[in-house]
């Protein structure tokens, strides 16, 4: 099981402004790739996985989501949910990490 991270474990100082250069507050990869692993089972089943708004190739989520960690942004997701239950779409829009204070 992976371990999840705890905020108020994270050695970053909070007064300064350009947090994400800390490795402590980084996704560690393992982590990274279960959560692709289970977006791809997602798109595998015919759900729509769209990233900031548009259909991206699969092939370019890594890269996608590493070059947002490192100018201090993430991506938050959220589903679609059709009638009964089942889920339409999976949305993941850009947050960035100063703007959660």
């Amino acid at each position: 099981m992976t371990e999840r991270h705890n905020n108020r474990s994270c050695k970053h100082d909070k007064t300064r402004p350009d947090r994400r250069k800390n490795e402590s507050c980084r996704l560690p990869r393992e982590t990274l790739e279960e959560f692709l692993n289970g977006l791809r089972r997602m798109k595998q089943c015919g759900i729509p996985v769209m990233i900031g708004g548009k259909e991206k190739p699969e092939d370019s989520w890594d890269a996608i989501f590493k070059a947002a960690e490192s100018r201090g942004e993430f991506y938050m997701a959220d589903y679609i949910a059709a009638p009964y239950g089942e889920i339409k779409e999976i949305r993941l829009d850009k947050i960035r990490i100063h703007d959660l204070k």
